[in-house]
């Protein structure tokens, strides 16, 4: 039998945490993962939540520069628990379970019910 411990749920877009990781990551062939969109199951406070790589355009002396490096992880429907980061590595302890207890992306992984997965190069 194989291993699903490092996969999303069997119940949405099954992709293993390696590979999302590897997908959201890549800066540079521009055919990496651009968000996906997902729920944690059992915890109804995360039911709503994504995590994409977005483009940041700004204008310097009349030139418009792209800046692709943000990671925002958009946790809740009121932005409350958005976070940023340059790189991910499913360590960063960005869920809060309870009111004690963080997690990690890798920890709550095979509870991640993915709903979609958007891709750079798609249309």
């Amino acid at each position: 039998m194989k291993d699903v411990s490092n996969y999303s749920s069997q119940e949405g877009i099954i992709i293993s945490l390696e590979d999302f990781l590897t997908g959201i990551n890549d800066r540079t062939s521009g055919k990496g993962i651009k968000q996906i969109d997902f729920y944690l199951r059992n915890y109804p406070h995360y039911h709503s939540c994504s995590i994409g790589r977005y483009i940041d355009k700004f204008n310097i002396n009349g030139e418009t520069k792209s800046l692709n490096f943000r990671i925002t992880c958009i946790l809740t429907k009121d932005h409350a628990e958005d976070c940023s980061f340059g790189h991910l590595t499913g360590n960063e302890h960005i869920f809060r379970i309870g009111r004690a207890v963080k997690r990690s992306l890798s920890q709550v992984w095979p509870d991640v019910v993915i709903t979609n997965i958007t891709y750079w190069d798609e249309k």
